[in-house]
């Protein structure tokens, strides 16, 4: 005997249950049984109790009656949210109540689907009409509705002892009819009202902080990725909205688009648009090895534009055009279902956020589409899922997101703490070399240009001392003066080349005889000012303070046009305050780059960054001041 292959029975067993499930919502039978209603009753979904007319063509309140009554042509619907089908015929269903309490009760039967085209409510004791609202649907104003409500709503008095027949005439023009309906006690009709209202409402506050938030986002990065988060959750919040008949209750007057049936696709659409662009993004899709599925979200992305243009230009919410929007839902769930694939073999933390975030929607997402096309039964805690599990994923999604922001700028602040001991290191290199260098031309000039001026003035001292009458050749002790001042000059410029060697020296005794032979060789009078207790500097920190001060010094003689500079060194508890300043003409902008680089102060800077000090540099016309702290250690 042939075996049958393992994946064909599982095919066969998944078909077959996808079956059961489709089949299993209607049972024929005469007639349902009574629902019994007590003095403590609160509440019931009617499971098991609404009979559906098989005949759609009836449209006759009183031949319905007959029909129910006789128990012909009709079926008991088992689904805790029936669906009625997609076409557009008349749906008749209805129950029969026994009411045991003592006294009056009022009930309210609640449809909690807001897109019926018309609606009537009926209800028989025996064969007297006693309640009647031949005609409501979404289009009735709040205040002319029987219950004003979100969605529709009908009260009616029960007596003691007494047997009703309840029925609703249900059509609907465009999409599939389901039938979420609960008969409520008056009383608890309100709180549970109340309840839902302060729920949703708290759902839609976090919804619109959840937009606020990543428009901050946005604001802050000038990244796409949070306005197709901001897009996706208006997306939500408006579904949501439009699907619990806010939006129709409150706009109804107002809107044509975003009070009538249009709402849902527009918002779901948007919806999908905010959703696929966002998650291509989240999970770095915009790869090439995942081109393909970015294509296949762009292709998802353009229908979705086209039936949001074709709403806002007017179309009506006709039958095709709601397939043609559940066909773009389809193609979105398998995409997010690809994503989902794609998100979870990632294994990177976004990933696992999009997974843990977009899995309970996506499931009731897609029970809802399968429930809805007739495959699987609908019920109230899916059904309620469809309206909460959107806030969920767009929490876990704004967490995510606040995460990847504060990734993001750990990284940027690694990167910039990187460049910084990048920079440092080569200011580091730059100074060693400078130091260096100064060292091999400053031993040059004392052995090469030293020994050359030393021995031309030891040759014209010769010649002056053989000479009889010396003032016969002034020319001979001039040029013997000359290369004396030569050589003192060689010396002190030999003397600022060579680095000092500040183990021996200290800083401050190194800056006066510093700020002393400024003030010896130019005509600005420098002064130097010490405070403070001295702590000790590295030999390290010592040269570089001192090459600051030096180029400062430098800059002060060859552009400032100063008369007198002051150079002090205040030593406080914590940091060593350095401030050089003159009374020379000044320069703009000193908050350029630029325009410090040019006269000279990029050196300071860079030395200063990597002495980790703070630099302050001002400017006027009437002088500069340049204050350098830099703290100990």
């Amino acid at each position: 005997m042939t075996q049958t292959p393992r994946s064909t029975r599982f095919w066969l067993w998944l078909t077959a249950c996808w079956l059961w499930a489709g089949s299993g919502g209607h049972v024929w039978a005469a007639q349902p049984p009574v629902l019994t209603v007590g003095p403590d009753f609160k509440v019931s979904n009617l499971r098991g109790h609404i009979w559906q007319l098989g005949d759609s063509a009836t449209t006759s309140a009183q031949m319905f009656l007959e029909l129910f009554q006789q128990g012909q042509n009709g079926a008991v619907l088992q689904d805790e949210v029936p669906n009625l089908g997609d076409d557009d015929f008349l749906q008749w269903v209805g129950f029969r109540l026994q009411y045991t309490g003592q006294k009056p009760k009022t009930l309210i039967l609640e449809l909690d689907f807001v897109a019926p085209d018309d609606i009537g409510f009926y209800v028989w004791q025996g064969n007297r009409l006693v309640k009647q609202v031949a005609h409501t649907s979404w289009k009735t104003p709040p205040l002319e509705r029987d219950v004003p409500h979100r969605v529709p709503a009908f009260r009616f008095v029960v007596q003691p002892g007494q047997t009703y027949t309840c029925a609703l005439r249900l059509q609907q023009r465009a999409g599939y009819l389901v039938l979420p309906v609960q008969l409520h006690d008056e009383h608890y009709f309100n709180t549970y009202a109340t309840f839902v209202n302060v729920t949703h409402g708290l759902t839609l506050g976090f919804l619109c902080l959840a937009a606020i938030i990543g428009l901050a986002f946005y604001l802050l990065t000038r990244q796409r990725l949070y306005v197709y988060y901001v897009l996706y959750v208006i997306g939500i919040a408006g579904f949501a909205t439009e699907e619990q008949g806010y939006l129709n209750y409150y706009l109804l007057p107002y809107s044509d688009l975003l009070a009538s049936q249009r709402a849902w696709p527009f918002f779901s659409q948007l919806a999908v648009i905010g959703h696929t662009l966002f998650a291509i993004q989240f999970l770095h899709l915009d790869q090439q090895r995942y081109r393909k599925w970015v294509i296949a979200g762009a292709v998802v992305c353009a229908f979705s534009v086209g039936l949001i243009l074709a709403l806002l230009v007017g179309i009506s919410f006709t039958d095709t055009f709601y397939r043609v929007s559940l066909a773009v839902s389809f193609s979105y769930i398998s995409l997010s279902f690809v994503y989902l694939l794609l998100a979870a073999r990632q294994k990177r933390r976004e990933s696992y956020l999009y997974v843990l975030a977009v899995s309970p929607l996506f499931l009731s997402i897609l029970y809802g589409v399968l429930a809805t096309v007739g495959i699987v039964p609908e019920n109230w805690l899916l059904f309620a899922m469809m309206s909460y599990s959107p806030a969920w994923e767009v929490g876990v999604l704004c967490i995510g997101l606040a995460i990847s922001f504060s990734w993001e700028q750990r990284q940027k602040v690694r990167a910039l703490e990187q460049a910084n001991r990048v920079q440092m290191r080569m200011v580091q290199a730059l100074d060693e070399a400078q130091e260096s260098e100064r060292q091999r031309i400053a031993q040059d000039l004392h052995d090469d240009v030293g020994n050359t001026l030393a021995a031309a003035k030891g040759t014209l001292g010769t010649i002056l001392n053989k000479l009889i009458i010396r003032t016969e050749f002034p020319e001979v002790a001039k040029a013997h003066t000359l290369i004396e001042k030569a050589g003192q000059d060689l010396r002190t410029i030999s003397h600022n080349l060579m680095p000092v060697e500040f183990s021996r020296y200290a800083l401050t005794d190194v800056v006066r005889q510093t700020v002393e032979r400024a003030g010896q060789a130019s005509p600005v009078r420098f002064a130097y000012v010490q405070a403070g207790v001295v702590r000790s500097l590295s030999a390290e920190q010592s040269l570089i303070i001192y090459r600051i001060i030096n180029e400062l010094i430098s800059n002060i003689l060859k552009h400032s046009g100063a008369k007198t500079a002051v150079v002090q060194l205040l030593f406080q508890p914590e940091s060593l305050v350095v401030t050089v300043e003159d009374d020379g003409k000044g320069f703009s902008n000193v908050n350029s780059d630029q325009t410090v680089s040019g006269i000279g102060l990029r050196n300071v800077s860079s030395r200063s960054n990597y002495l980790g000090a703070r630099l302050d540099v001002s400017s006027t016309t009437t002088g500069t001041c340049v204050i350098l702290e830099v703290p100990y250690g």
